[in-house]
C-alpha cells in the first residue's frame, strides 16, 4: 500500500508564459508511505514533472491522459522481502483522469525501480485511484 500527499504546480505559466507546448504540464512534489504485507514501512519523497495530453472538454468534463518520470528517494532499500538496492529509485507514471472545474479524478498506474543502477533492483508497482481539488 501506499499514501502519498502531493502538491502540483504549472510553473510554466510563471516562467514560459504557455508559448512551449511540450515542456511538461505541471511538477508535482510529494511524500509518501509504503506499508509492506507485515507492517513493515519505508517514507519517500519524489519529484516528477507530468505531462498531461487534454483531448477535448465536453460541457465542464475534461478528460486527460497523463504520464511522467522522476526522481524518488526512499528511505530504506529494504522492505520485508524487497531488496530496492539504493535509496534513489525512478518514478514512472501513467495515467488516465478527469477534471470537473476545480476537481480532478484519476486512476494511475506508478512503477519505482532504480533503473539497473544497483545489483538489487525488486521495483514496485502501485494502482492509484485519487480525487484533488485544484486551488
Amino acid at each position: 500500500e501506499i499514501f502519498r500527499i502531493s502538491l502540483q504546480n504549472d510553473l510554466n505559466k510563471y516562467i514560459f508564459d504557455n508559448n512551449y507546448k511540450y515542456l511538461p504540464s505541471y511538477y508535482e512534489t510529494s511524500i509518501g508511505y509504503w506499508k509492506g504485507k507485515n507492517n513493515a514501512s519505508l517514507n519517500s519523497f519524489s519529484f516528477t514533472p507530468i505531462f498531461r495530453y487534454r483531448p477535448a472538454k465536453f460541457f465542464d468534463v475534461e478528460p486527460y491522459l497523463e504520464a511522467g518520470v522522476g526522481a524518488t528517494y526512499i528511505s530504506k532499500t529494504k522492505i520485508e522481502s524487497e531488496n530496492f538496492g539504493i535509496h534513489f529509485q525512478f518514478e514512472d507514471i501513467v495515467g488516465i483522469g478527469f477534471r470537473f472545474k476545480n476537481f480532478d479524478l484519476s486512476y494511475r498506474y506508478m512503477h519505482y525501480s532504480n533503473a539497473g543502477l544497483s545489483k538489487y533492483n525488486s521495483g514496485v508497482d502501485f494502482n492509484v485511484i485519487s480525487i484533488s481539488y485544484r486551488f
